[in-house]
């Protein structure tokens, strides 16, 4: 059956990552270290425990797939490990607020070369593109815009409270009901065990992208394919309709 339907990710899968995040956690990290009154050269420490590493983010990190609170929790035991005295409560509002004070700051930059034509190539066999993430509408409508991609999305869903975040279903289902289509005419495609747990939960396929060969191999056993980026997502695809 001929795949008519692909659902993408936005950060680390339309959006590279590491620019957007790695760069506003720094930004995020400093404030928290002064209005703790700590030490600035704990900020390593900090990046670290969330997963990063001279400027890269592990795929198992809080920082790929946490939320702000779960964040907070992380930040607030590596505080306490370099004698940091804090509150985990005073923490996690603290992660919340300079995250979102830093947001603007974020480096928006495709996750692959020429990522219209990347996209387009889907839409040439029509099918149609959606977008899924945890993000809120304004964040994901600067990061479309920036990279002028948005008209290419038959559906958008966004964290606005209309529907239950990742990894829960719902949005696979609604799709489905949409644009009438069958799950097994249905791929998603992201960088996140989330993504994976999503797709597994709403019984779709899913293709995982990595640009490290680590984290291409940790996906290798949890996804139905894996990818350095988005423009290997057609090749697999077209593969996978040939053994129909």
């Amino acid at each position: 059956m001929a795949i008519r339907m692909v659902i993408f990710d936005k950060d680390g899968t339309l959006m590279d990552f590491d620019s957007f995040w790695v760069t506003v956690s720094r930004l995020a990290v400093a404030d928290m270290l002064e209005e703790l009154h700590a030490d600035a050269g704990l900020a390593e420490a900090l990046l670290s425990a969330m997963g990063v590493t001279e400027g890269v983010t592990d795929v198992q990190g809080v920082l790929c797939w946490g939320t702000y609170r779960q964040m907070g929790e992380v930040l607030h035991a590596a505080l306490q490990e370099n004698g940091v005295a804090c509150e985990l409560e005073d923490v996690v509002k603290l992660t919340s607020r300079t995250y979102h004070a830093h947001a603007d700051e974020g480096i928006i930059q495709p996750a692959c070369e020429d990522i219209k034509r990347v996209l387009g190539a889907h839409l040439r066999e029509d099918r149609k593109l959606a977008l899924i993430t945890t993000d809120g509408p304004v964040v994901t409508r600067k990061c479309l815009e920036s990279m002028d991609i948005g008209p290419y999305f038959s559906a958008i869903c966004t964290d606005d409270g209309m529907f239950p975040p990742k990894p829960d279903p719902t949005c696979i289902e609604v799709l489905c009901e949409q644009f009438g289509l069958a799950k097994d005419e249905i791929v998603m495609v992201g960088d996140t065990m989330t993504d994976v747990r999503f797709a597994r939960n709403g019984g779709i396929r899913v293709i995982a992208v990595n640009k490290t060969e680590v984290g291409r191999a940790f996906f290798a056993a949890e996804a139905d394919a894996v990818t350095e980026d988005i423009s290997g997502v057609y090749d697999i695809l077209a593969k996978w309709e040939d053994k129909k």
